[in-house]
């Protein structure tokens, strides 16, 4: 058995430009996976299909100093077993810092309190996650999912003990995020179940 956890990374706003709507033909083999939920769908940059719920722009170019930078993890649980205790980290990207309270007027997860600066699609619910280890859940029946904020030069991995993850203090020169999902059951249909895939995001302001 080989579990398996799929991720794609995106731009899906710079300021108040919305690239939602944008389909990046990048080359990538994990665009066009079975089971992520929605259509394969012509690509609206580039050429090729690319799978509809992969939405959002590559490059950042266009962003200035103080615009917000939107960025979005698609993932999905594409192995033919569950995947265990997943965390995704992703750290801050250089020239920017992490905006902790981006995402505080969206319906937040209970019941941590605090900024919340990631926004958690999962599991049939839409959520903003406070910065810190709060006990929050997402979704109904969904135990020991939360998002976290570690500064630059801080080891996430000492939060997590018993864990594999590793994204230590060496990598994390510019702040990271960490979001536990607990465990991920395998996609066996396109959205099925809903608790097999989701969207991580995340925004930051360019120095």
């Amino acid at each position: 058995l080989n579990p398996n956890v799929l991720m794609q990374k995106r731009i899906t706003r710079i300021g108040t430009q919305d690239f939602t709507g944008e389909l990046v033909d990048d080359a990538s083999p994990n665009d066009n996976v079975v089971n992520w939920p929605g259509t394969s769908t012509p690509a609206t940059i580039g050429g090729g299909n690319v799978d509809s719920y992969i939405t959002g722009i590559n490059d950042a170019s266009t962003a200035v100093p103080g615009d917000a930078v939107e960025y979005t993890i698609s993932f999905l649980s594409s192995g033919d077993t569950t995947a265990g205790n997943v965390f995704i980290c992703d750290r801050i990207p250089a020239n920017t810092t992490f905006i902790p309270d981006a995402f505080n007027a969206s319906p937040p997860a209970g019941p941590g309190a605090g900024n919340r600066g990631i926004l958690l699609e999962f599991s049939g619910a839409i959520a903003a996650l406070t910065n810190a280890n709060d006990g929050e859940e997402v979704g109904s029946g969904v135990t020991g999912v939360g998002g976290y904020y570690f500064p630059a030069g801080s080891d996430p991995s000492v939060a997590f003990p018993g864990s594999t993850l590793n994204c230590g203090p060496d990598a994390n020169t510019n702040g990271t995020i960490v979001v536990d999902l607990s465990d991920l059951p395998e996609a066996t249909g396109e959205g099925i179940p809903n608790n097999s895939y989701g969207l991580i995001r995340i925004r930051a302001k360019v120095n």
